[in-house]
């Protein structure tokens, strides 16, 4: 959980309780419990043939049927509408399979990463029925109703506006369509675009060069200056500077996997050794070397899909797929992804890397398929992190009355988890402009709230 604020199958934090892998069906007899995969997300083969106007068809048409199957149900539907790609071309196709206004929903911070305003303006476009919301710092005070409808922690802060945008959607529909899974089947992360730019990184500069001249200027520069290569609406601060240069540092010598862990981690592991009380744990916790999906790949998959099939194992079944259907049903709302369709994923990943990203885009069917709809300026749109603003909303008392609480130094202590000394610097350094720190912080509340109520 330290790692990546999430807890990655098929175990649990609880001794000898296991989660039921994605995929698989289960035979059980009196005397055994046998599990089976049923399904692969590269059931296709590799098609590298393929023309890219082709693609776009074939795209166009998988997508359009993903959304119009989900349409299916004898209750009001209706989707979640954050403005960006995703949603908005979700919003599109409903429409086009829809007499009626779509009902839609969006959330947002009142600050200057909102894209609720944007949501609106496409919503009023196509007519839809329209619910923007806005999450306070009041709100703070349901984190300990998310925890228990959690059933595991997920240190990501998302998890509240969800349960605050499923809340409000209960009012008007039973079920909601959403853009999880498009980032993760069409290359659309940060992440994805730094280990792109790290194999390069790697494979077109000698070692001289990136050893002693540009990591060298790198470490000079201020992280202010690095803000602008970070395609995130927060500031990098010292702490992802020094962790952009632990990258730098490994790029050569760790396998992809152990690269993609590092990118996307929140504790790296000098992190947990300061913030873990027992040294025996840092090692229990350590990365897992995740080769299990990579097995699947033939040799015609290139090193984008070897990357983005790191994120089967955990990432989405774990985190991505597993809050948005924990926070929906809390709200006894269905939650429906067109994305995670699965003829739509096999095709996407028998596709060559190109058509999905390259160094100046992502998600380019996507992106076109908008494009060719009459939505240029959507499919020109620079992605935006869904993002709460903690060092804004943090200083609320809703919040703060819960870290007095859950992460008082006594109570700390007493657990014997965690270095109270390290949780204190966080708290010392909070709504420092350092997401990192914040977000570390926030992770920590909520394993310590899931800790309370289950253990």
């Amino acid at each position: 959980f330290p790692s990546h604020d999430i807890v990655s199958g098929p175990e649990t934090l609880l001794k000898n309780v296991f989660k039921f892998p994605a995929g698989h069906y289960a035979l059980v007899t009196d005397s055994s419990f046998q599990l089976t995969k049923y399904w692969s997300p590269y059931n296709r083969k590799k098609d590298l043939s393929i023309s890219f106007k082709e693609a776009q068809i074939e795209f166009d048409r998988l997508f359009e049927e993903a959304v119009q199957k989900r349409l299916v149900a004898d209750v009001p539907v209706g989707a979640f509408l954050s403005g960006g790609l995703d949603s908005s071309a979700i919003v599109y196709a409903m429409k086009k399979f829809s007499n009626d206004p779509v009902e839609t929903f969006s959330v947002g911070f009142d600050w200057f990463g909102d894209e609720v305003d944007d949501a609106t303006k496409f919503a009023t476009h196509l007519g839809c029925n329209h619910h923007p919301l806005i999450c306070k710092s009041d709100d703070f005070k349901f984190l300990s109703d998310i925890a228990w409808h959690l059933d595991e922690p997920i240190g990501d802060p998302i998890v509240l506006p969800m349960y605050l945008l499923a809340k409000e959607a209960k009012k008007n529909v039973k079920v909601v369509l959403t853009g999880e899974g498009a980032d993760e089947v069409l290359a659309g992360y940060f992440p994805h675009k730094v280990l792109l730019l790290a194999n390069l990184y790697r494979t077109l500069l000698p070692k001289f060069l990136r050893r002693n001249i540009i990591k060298k200027f790198t470490e000079h520069l201020p992280a202010s200056t690095l803000n602008l290569l970070f395609d995130y609406p927060a500031s990098l601060g010292e702490k992802g500077k020094s962790k952009l240069l632990n990258f730098l540092d490994t790029v050569d010598t760790l396998p992809l996997s152990s690269q993609y862990r590092q990118v996307i981690s929140l504790f790296d592991e000098d992190d947990k050794k300061q913030l873990l009380a027992d040294p025996s744990l840092v090692n229990a916790w350590q990365n897992t070397e995740f080769i299990k999906t990579q097995n699947e790949l033939s040799e015609n998959h290139d090193f984008v899909d070897k990357f983005l099939s790191l994120q089967y194992f955990d990432w989405l079944p774990d985190d991505i797929l597993n809050k948005c259907d924990k926070m929906l049903m809390a709200n006894s709302i269905e939650g429906r992804v067109p994305f995670m369709d699965h003829d739509l994923v096999e095709f996407l990943n028998s596709l060559p890397a190109k058509m999905k990203i390259n160094l100046n885009n992502n998600k380019i069917l996507l992106r076109n398929y908008l494009k060719k709809n009459g939505y240029n300026f959507l499919a020109q749109r620079k992605k935006k992190a869904f993002y709460l603003p903690l060092d804004r909303m943090g200083q609320g008392k809703s919040l703060q009355s819960l870290m007095d609480h859950y992460l008082d130094p006594g109570r700390i202590k007493k657990a014997g988890l965690f270095k109270e000394e390290y949780i204190e610097r966080l708290k010392s350094q909070q709504n420092s402009g350092e997401f990192i720190n914040d977000k570390q912080l926030f992770s920590i509340l909520m394993f310590e709230i899931w800790r309370e109520k289950f253990l």
